[in-house]
């Protein structure tokens, strides 16, 4: 009965992480889509409200596709114990890369977003790495220790 109160704590924790995560990095991309150049539209309300609902239309964008890859890595990653923190920013990535793939944002030769189609997967790229270094900071780096200590004690006798 604990083991199972644990994991599903840990299921709430996981995905309290995952939507703070997705959320870091629609943020990142909204700001290296829009604020990454001059600041002047700051200026203007009407600009700073077209970025404010781009970041949480990308947000639950994103959440829409990631789920299932997102709960994917995550049980594998509890059951295997994986705690590194390069391992988590890389799966953030393909993540990331597999959602935008999904939501087809770069089409062939022509891209929804005008820019250029190597400014968007890098942009999308960089925003799973924030997304995936943002859920190891919540939840990550305490995978799997719910299932207790990694090799049991040896018994003597």
């Amino acid at each position: 009965m604990v083991r199972l109160t644990l994991a599903l704590l840990r299921v709430i924790v996981l995905l309290r992480s995952f939507f703070t995560a997705t959320f870091a990095a629609s943020a990142f991309l909204s700001f290296a889509l829009f604020l990454g150049g001059d600041t002047y539209w700051l200026g203007d309300d009407a600009a700073l409200m077209g970025a404010v609902l781009f970041t949480f239309t990308a947000w639950w964008i994103a959440v829409q596709t990631t789920l299932m890859p997102f709960a994917g890595l995550a049980v594998l990653f509890e059951f295997t114990r994986w705690r590194s923190f390069l391992a988590h920013t890389a799966a953030g990535g393909a993540v990331a890369l597999w959602s935008a793939r999904m939501v087809e944002l770069v089409q062939g030769d022509e891209a929804i977003l005008p820019y250029a189609d190597r400014d968007v997967w890098l942009a999308v790229l960089a925003a799973g790495f924030i997304g995936g270094a943002t859920h190891w900071l919540i939840a990550g780096h305490r995978s799997g220790m719910w299932l207790g200590p990694d090799r049991p004690d040896k018994v003597v006798g």
